[in-house]
């Protein structure tokens, strides 16, 4: 069989099975000078082929990932509940390694890898086994995303993109916009189906869209329990230095078991007491199902580059929430939370303070920010903290997380121990190193 480019070199007509590039010519190239014979030249044009399918194929994944070290101290006040608490440091380090994979025009697939294993912390400590046994890594992220009309503008009116979600993914429903502690924690990636949808009604402001289907747990029997939700966002230009925004949330939590109000109750058996939150045992109205509503507001001004200021806060209600017999708690049904963030960590720095409120049963323990009050409710208090980039994808950050009890009167097995952790001050450093 004949080479095409060493057919062209000697005048003939190339054969069309082998592509002119510049690797290709140069064989052809030595197969005319009789440098190479032919079916040595064939061998070396289908490994050049075999490079290049590779080549392009690796092309389509974007590797990404962070690592952070983290110093954390414990510091307790006296325990008006009895509970004994001594003050404990500890080191820790997260590692997230994640692929972003590019299917084709329609479509895209994500991974990630990481440290931890509880679903609300991917820290690992150090020393928390014996004798410097290995860290394991777990599946964190692992979804599908289809854009149906790809790089095309969706037929719909003032539609900008619009995509489903399935799989292991990031939560949606998480504010970009300040210190979000409440209702999620940031580790949590919820696992079903969801989807997207971005309108821009004019150009001074954009409403995004999400709405999800998630499954909590699979029973293999009956039905399983799961959670229904959707968010509207919507953020513009007020003013030209001025943006503001603002988002409304419904959560619906359906087909609850004993075993997941356990898992966020104070009174949780002792096989589920690591994972105790705040929530009042039969504090919902009905016991298989939870309805909380979310409202959030920001604006952001811009008057100087170096020192942006966010203004932002939240109010959260648990419709469901009603007063409990027997441990002395009303129905403890709202939350919210006021903060301020000055700054730009690349510029100078960013700093900001926030004051959080969360009622005994104002959100669903089990998904609560696990640094804010230990992943519990029934606490108040502030959260401080500070930013800096000090060299590209080299960051430093400081908070400080001061936490109270909001009802000492509630009482119940188990109450004690849950809230023992709330009169405390948590301090920590990182260092976030990006790629």
């Amino acid at each position: 069989m004949l080479l095409a480019l060493g057919a062209r070199a000697s005048g003939a007509e190339p054969h069309t099975d082998v592509q002119p590039d510049r690797i290709d010519a140069l064989i052809g190239v030595l197969v005319e000078r009789g440098v190479l014979e032919a079916d040595e030249a064939e061998r070396l044009v289908e490994r050049n082929r075999a490079y290049e399918s590779k080549r392009d194929w690796l092309a389509r994944i974007s590797l990404f990932g962070d690592f952070r070290g983290r110093y954390e101290g414990f510091f307790y006040d006296r325990d008006a509940l009895g509970v004994e608490r001594r003050d404990r440091e500890r080191l820790r380090y997260r590692l997230r390694l994640g692929a972003r994979i590019d299917v084709g025009a329609h479509a895209d697939l994500w991974l990630r890898i990481t440290t931890g294993t509880n679903p609300k912390s991917r820290n690992q400590t150090l020393g928390s086994g014996a004798d410097f046994d290995p860290d394991a890594l777990t599946v964190d992220q692992a979804w599908l995303r289809i854009r149906p009309f790809g790089a095309k503008t969706p037929p719909l009116p003032a539609t900008r993109a619009l995509s489903l979600v399935f799989g292991k993914m990031p939560n949606p429903f998480r504010s970009k916009r300040g210190a979000d502690l409440i209702l999620w924690d940031s580790d949590i990636t919820p696992e079903g189906v969801a989807l997207a949808w971005d309108i821009v009604p004019c150009d001074c402001a954009a409403l995004h869209v999400d709405a999800a289907y998630y499954v909590l747990q699979e029973k293999g029997n009956g039905s399983d329990p799961d959670m229904a939700a959707v968010q509207a966002d919507l953020e513009g230009r007020i003013a030209p230095r001025l943006e503001g925004g603002g988002s409304v949330s419904w959560y619906g939590f359906r087909d609850l078991d004993a075993d997941f109000f356990a898992r966020g109750s104070f009174a949780s058996p002792a096989s589920l007491q690591t994972l105790a939150g705040g929530n009042v045992p039969g504090g919902m109205s009905r016991g298989d199902a939870i309805d909380i509503g979310d409202l959030r507001l920001w604006l952001r001004f811009a008057g100087s580059p170096d020192w942006p200021v966010l203004v932002y806060g939240n109010v959260t209600r648990n419709f469901s929430a009603v007063d409990t017999v027997g441990f002395g708690a009303g129905k403890e049904d709202t939350a919210w939370s006021l903060g301020l963030r000055v700054g730009d960590k690349r510029r100078v720095m960013e700093v900001g303070a926030a004051w959080f409120w969360v009622e005994a049963n104002a959100v669903a323990a089990n998904f609560t920010d696990s640094d804010l009050f230990d992943g519990r409710t029934n606490g108040r208090g502030w959260f401080l903290h500070a930013l800096k980039e000090v060299w590209p994808g080299i960051d430093l950050k400081a908070e400080v997380f001061i936490g109270d009890v909001i009802d000492r009167g509630i009482r119940g097995p188990g109450f004690g121990e849950a809230l023992a952790n709330h009169d405390r001050v948590r301090v920590r450093g990182d260092v976030i190193g990006r790629f």
